[in-house]
């Protein structure tokens, strides 16, 4: 995550207990650390954010995935969206990553 993101985060009131540099990297620290919400970026390393988003929701039901990405293709919204993802926002959509945030905040 970089780090406007993490300062977006902390922010929300959200604590900020990891990062991963590919797919397969996300589900290993899903499935280590048990965090309550994942933003999961589309273009990574090894599997891509859409098939990981689908690994982590099968493999643990209770985790919230955001889609925060560096594109609105319809192809992608619609890979997440299936996969899972509760949301996608692009990542020059500041005010909308804090909304969801503050949201995810206040409901837990």
């Amino acid at each position: 995550m970089r780090l406007l993101g993490r300062e977006i985060a902390r922010e929300a009131g959200c604590l900020v207990i990891g990062e991963a540099r590919g797919g397969e990297e996300a589900l290993a620290r899903v499935l280590e650390d048990a965090p309550d919400l994942v933003l999961m970026d589309f273009h990574m390393p090894g599997i891509d954010g859409a098939e990981a988003t689908a690994r982590i929701t099968a493999a643990r039901p209770g985790v919230t995935v955001v889609a925060w990405t560096s594109t609105d293709d319809s192809a992608v919204v619609r890979r997440f969206a299936a996969a899972g993802a509760i949301a996608h926002l692009v990542k020059t959509d500041l005010s909308g990553l804090r909304e969801i945030l503050r949201r995810l905040a206040d409901e837990r």
